[in-house]
């Protein structure tokens, strides 16, 4: 289809680090999060009483909602940012965090769980950790002993005089006025993030974003991004190709530069973009993030099953504009398994395994990387990533404009594509890597065709959907339903709140009752699973078999359970969600239990559903293997075994030893791994029995397991088996 000594300057042309979202609320040392968020900023005492007396300093709190993780690569008092993802209830409306171990700590949040709780959160302090050092800052539920007032776009001023973006042949563009941000992205009492944009005179789409994070006591972190993507989006006009040599000053030092001509076509096509960054008054030093052990507590992500090892290969990364990184160049839909392939990739499995600063800088070398690619695309009227209901109708097929090149140089393409952006932010806090999410979904909603009409639909007329725009449909193949959720998901949890996040959630609804339509299928009612292509449309191979890529479903599994897990969705609609995910992750559990001779052990490429001559299906796994194979297996207990195609017999099945792939490049018996533990974790009846079976019987299962300490994307690990913690 086409379609890691780590300095804070991070690897990227100049910097790092700090971020958040349009009018959000602050909480911690500085105001009530009320109003625009101009207003916060600007009147951090409006409706406080005067002349009443403070409040008793409660007594400190006891629980520890979660932690920090400093890496110091330098001495002195210096102002950390840090993404904070607490769990649902664990930052209760009204409610902030605290440090015992930093008493400057504030907060803001930047969006919220149905319960009202704080759902994405930055907090920012001060830290004097000595170089080389690794402090950890628990984070507790409490009042600040002070409310320090809001930071307002004056500090910006404060620190930054001059941001420059000189466009070669195009002219000039210059900034010295701060004063007036197009949306502050979060404030409170130590960090505030701005945005400005910067139009270069001689060309009508052709721009810079700058968001500039500006601290208490006058540091500064200017990240600057220029891209060719503004259109109206209720009229969309594909931007002109811009040719030139670009340069990005901060306070009249260059942080970047871009010439056009590298780009992948020679020119700065329509929707791609290139990043520069800066410090003012030097760069901290810090590596601030929530520590990793907590974040695998997250819904969103996953428990990883196997500790990690040395990180030093990412201690190069850097990012350099128009270049792919560690993501494939050239045809992301090339054939075999890639490091970019899975519920995370391996730099952010990486990271979310190690906490390592070294993989970070792979996780946002990668990130920023993702500007290369033909994906930006920007509203001209609101400034921000357009969202589902602005993109009701559309398809990159007939009236919504893409750029591609006939040698897929940095070309997007949904049934291979990586995740990027939520463990960027996790990493370091920016709107760039929410952007960058949004990005991604933008394309992969609008890939496909979109008329009801049209295969894309697979003819499901009867579903009461009534625009296909975000459904991953016909064309997508199983692993692109599969990937477009997960990036769907990241980008709607990582939104703040506001009408991205809600149209997020639009979509996702939309794709939950795509896949209920497959519920109501014969096969799908005898064997509990989707299958490759519509819920109307079935291959045929052989004739009077219908096959199905198994290992494709077992992509999806995941993805389900973390998309009910995060609950983006209410009511009847996060119910029917719940149902879905529960169905889809019964077939792993079924797949254990219905086969009591072992065959469960045996994993295929691909699934054929033989019928009999009335066409009717079986109705369990185990008599579904046994008109596909000449014999049962040799033994009930045994190793992995796996087939890269189809086989008459158990005979041709081979084994694999290590989890993660190996040196064949074959991952499916760890894609079935992941979809297990999501199964287990969701707690499907009879997960607990199929968990200790395969804990029983598998006889190389602790030495294959250590395969995911190298290799992660599928290494989770259930995080509870038969409704009990493990």
């Amino acid at each position: 289809m086409n379609p890691e000594q780590l300095s804070r300057r991070r690897f990227v042309n100049a910097t790092a680090l700090a971020l958040s979202t349009v009018g959000l609320p602050a909480c911690g040392g500085g105001g009530s999060g009320t109003g625009t968020p101009e207003a916060v900023a600007d009147n951090p005492t409006k409706n406080v009483p005067t002349n009443v007396a403070a409040p008793p300093v409660p007594p400190a709190p006891t629980v520890v909602v979660t932690r920090l993780s400093v890496h110091s690569s330098a001495d002195g008092s210096r102002n950390y940012a840090s993404s904070v993802f607490p769990l649902e209830g664990q930052v209760p409306a009204g409610q902030t965090l605290v440090s015992p171990d930093d008493a400057t700590a504030v907060c803001s949040v930047l969006s919220h769980w149905n319960d009202g709780s704080a759902a994405v959160m930055v907090v920012a302090g001060t830290t004097a950790a000595a170089k080389g050092e690794t402090a950890v800052v628990r984070l507790q539920l409490g009042t600040p002993v002070t409310a320090l007032p809001v930071l307002t776009a004056a500090s910006v001023g404060k620190s930054v005089n001059a941001v420059k973006v000189d466009f070669g042949v195009l002219g000039v563009a210059q900034l010295t006025d701060f004063s007036s941000p197009e949306r502050i992205w979060w404030a409170n009492a130590k960090v505030i993030c701005a945005r400005y944009r910067l139009r270069a005179p001689g060309h009508s789409t052709l721009e810079a974003l700058v968001d500039i994070h500006a601290y208490a006591g006058g540091r500064a972190l200017v990240e600057i991004v220029v891209e060719n993507a503004r259109m109206v989006t209720a009229a969309p006009v594909k931007p002109a190709d811009a040719a030139y040599d670009g340069v990005a000053y901060v306070n009249g030092v260059a942080a970047g530069s871009a010439r056009s001509s590298e780009a992948p076509e020679g020119t700065h096509t329509a929707f791609r973009a290139w990043y520069a960054s800066a410090w003012v008054g030097g760069d901290p030093g810090l590596f601030t993030t929530q520590l990793h052990t907590d974040l695998q507590k997250h819904p969103v992500l996953f428990r990883v099953d196997q500790p990690g090892g040395d990180m030093s290969e990412y201690a190069a990364d850097t990012y350099v504009p128009w270049t792919a990184a560690r993501m494939r160049a050239v045809y992301m839909g090339g054939a075999g398994d890639h490091p970019e392939i899975g519920p995370i990739t391996l730099w952010d499995a990486h990271f979310l395994q190690s906490g390592s600063p070294l993989a970070a800088r792979a996780v946002e070398t990668n990130a920023l990387a993702v500007l290369s690619y033909n994906v930006s695309y920007r509203d001209t009227n609101t400034g921000l990533v357009p969202d589902a209901a602005q993109l009701v109708g559309y398809d990159q097929q007939s009236n919504w404009p893409k750029t591609t090149n006939p040698t897929d140089l940095r070309t997007w393409e949904v049934a291979h594509h990586p995740a990027a952006g939520l463990l960027a932010f996790a990493c370091r806090p920016s709107p760039i890597y929410i952007e960058v999410a949004q990005r991604i979904v933008v394309w992969n909603s609008t890939w496909s065709a979109g008329g009801m009409g049209s295969p894309n639909m697979s003819y499901w007329t009867d579903t009461g959907i009534t625009d296909s725009t975000g459904v991953y449909g016909y064309f997508y193949q199983p692993r692109g339903r599969a990937w477009c959720l997960r990036s769907l998901v990241h980008a709607t949890f990582l939104s703040p709140d506001g009408s991205w996040r809600e149209g997020g959630k639009r979509w996702l609804n939309l794709n939950r009752i795509y896949w209920q339509a497959w519920m109501k299928k014969q096969p799908a009612i005898a064997l509990g699973v989707p299958w490759a292509v519509g819920p109307n449309n079935l291959d045929g191979l052989p004739a009077n078999n219908w096959q199905w890529p198994s290992w494709q479903t077992h992509f999806l599994i995941p993805e389900l359970h973390k998309a009910a897990a995060v609950k983006l969705l209410q009511g009847v609609e996060q119910t029917a969600l719940e149902t879905v995910a529960d169905w889809v992750a019964s077939f792993p559990v079924r797949w254990v239990n219905e086969q009591p001779n072992g065959g469960w052990r045996y994993i295929p490429y691909q699934q054929l559903f033989p019928t009999d001559s009335s066409g009717k299906l079986p109705t369990n796994w185990a008599d579904c293997m046994a008109k596909l194979v000449s014999a049962p297996p040799p033994s009930v207990a045994g190793t992995w075994f796996m087939r890269d195609g189809d086989s008459a017999d158990y005979v041709h099945f081979f084994g694999e030893g290590v989890a993660g792939g190996g040196s064949t490049g074959y991952y499916y018996i760890s894609a079935w791994w992941a979809a297990f533990a999501a199964a287990v974790e969701r707690g499907i009846p009879g997960s607990e029995a199929a968990w200790n079976t395969v804990n029983a019987n598998l006889t190389n299962l602790e030495t294959w397991r250590k395969g995911f300490g190298a290799n992660p994307r599928f290494g989770a690990a259930p995080r509870r088996v038969g409704g009990k913690a493990i």
